[in-house]
């Protein structure tokens, strides 16, 4: 079977039974600058998310005296997720998609926002996002920048002062699976940002971009795609792959020399498989929509 030509119409997370990683060793970690004691410029606070705060104004024997200051009504009813940041006196607060970020003086308190950065959603978001259309976090750039992501598969780059846009780059995309919900990461002049996704068959990956212009610095990919593992796997044991397999999964695999489709889900059928027959020929397809839209089945 080695010397066949396999080609794969869809694949969702498919595992083989046995994962073999290198043993790489560990970088040293980048020098990093102090932050001063009243900041939280990142999600997790540092490098090392550590979330840990030097302050010593709030201690156990005070905090059952805590009142409540003000509050402010994102107005979103989505999973609120990653922390606010707190730079030289300022908040800064995101919702959820559609991604709106607010900026507060800490100041005054019950101040009306001093700016709103509300960027147009474009693209509606994939049916087929994890964990609700959330956003984990900001990052801060000492040059007066705050990086946003925005569930549409894009980085945005606005400005500190009066959240403006400066710049924004495209990342990923929820057309095939490919989200921005992860907090960016900042190293000295680089700012790196993930995709979500995997576990919907999306090959997720980790870019760097020039923290000041958004020139994309380096790309890479946290696996091979699961198509590449699926079609070495059955091109060494063929309809035997089954058992082999974990997770959730539905795939189509053409056999160009045999001339023959080999179809198959999960055991529990999480990943949905149909197949209708017509006059001309059988139909597959992860929805039944699909079938529908090809006018060759109809719907009773």
């Amino acid at each position: 079977m080695m010397g066949r030509q396999l080609f794969i119409f869809f694949a969702v997370l498919a595992v083989a039974p046995t994962v073999v990683g290198a043993q790489i060793p560990p970088a040293a970690a980048p020098a990093a600058a102090a932050i001063p004691a009243a900041n939280w410029p990142s999600s997790g606070r540092d490098l090392g998310l550590t979330r840990f705060s030097p302050l010593t104004e709030i201690t156990p024997a005070n905090v059952n005296r805590l009142t409540v200051k003000w509050t402010f009504g994102t107005g979103s009813l989505r999973g609120h997720e990653g922390n606010p940041l707190v730079i030289d006196g300022r908040l800064y607060l995101h919702t959820p998609h559609p991604t709106t970020v607010y900026a507060f003086d800490l100041d005054r308190p019950g101040d009306p926002p001093l700016w709103r950065y509300a960027p147009s959603p474009g693209r509606g978001p994939t049916l087929a996002a994890c964990c609700d259309v959330s956003n984990r976090g900001l990052a801060w750039h000492p040059s007066g920048k705050l990086y946003v992501p925005l569930f549409q598969g894009d980085l945005a780059a606005i400005d500190l002062a009066t959240g403006k846009e400066i710049w924004k780059v495209r990342n990923g995309d929820p057309g095939t699976g490919l989200t921005m919900q992860a907090a960016p990461l900042v190293v000295g002049d680089v700012v790196i940002v993930g995709t979500g996704g995997g576990e919907f068959g999306a090959r997720g990956h980790l870019t760097a971009y020039n923290a000041l212009t958004g020139a994309r610095l380096w790309r890479g990919y946290s696996t091979g795609s699961d198509t590449e593992v699926l079609l070495k796997l059955y091109s060494r044991e063929g309809e035997s792959i089954l058992p082999l397999l974990r997770g959730m999964f539905a795939f189509a695999i053409w056999d160009r020399k045999e001339r023959s489709v080999f179809l198959a889900r999960d055991p529990y059928g999480i990943k949905p498989l149909y197949l209708a027959h017509s006059k001309a020929g059988w139909l597959f397809a992860s929805q039944v929509k699909a079938l529908l839209a090809s006018g060759l089945v109809s719907r009773d």
